[in-house]
């Protein structure tokens, strides 16, 4: 077991998601509604890991990434987003 427990893990979730509460994001929405439309079990990262693939990327400086997905994109919209131009 990890050195935190599950109640607390969710408290810090929450808190991060407060933190960077942000509007809807349509092409993520379209993601999470094709999953909900052809009735899949959501296996999508949670959307705080999202922002911080994301951020990761942008951090890198990385220009190109190879995101091996298996499901409807959602981690490899949020790496692509912080790719530099």
């Amino acid at each position: 077991m990890s050195g935190i427990d599950r109640d607390m893990e969710r408290s810090i979730e929450r808190y991060i998601e407060e933190l960077y509460e942000r509007k809807p994001d349509a092409d993520l929405l379209r993601v999470k509604d094709g999953i909900r439309e052809r009735q899949l079990r959501d296996i999508s990262v949670h959307p705080g890991y999202g922002r911080l693939l994301t951020l990761l990327a942008a951090v890198s400086g990385a220009r190109r990434a190879l995101e091996i997905g298996a499901f409807f994109g959602y981690s490899g919209i949020c790496i692509a987003r912080g790719l530099r131009p």
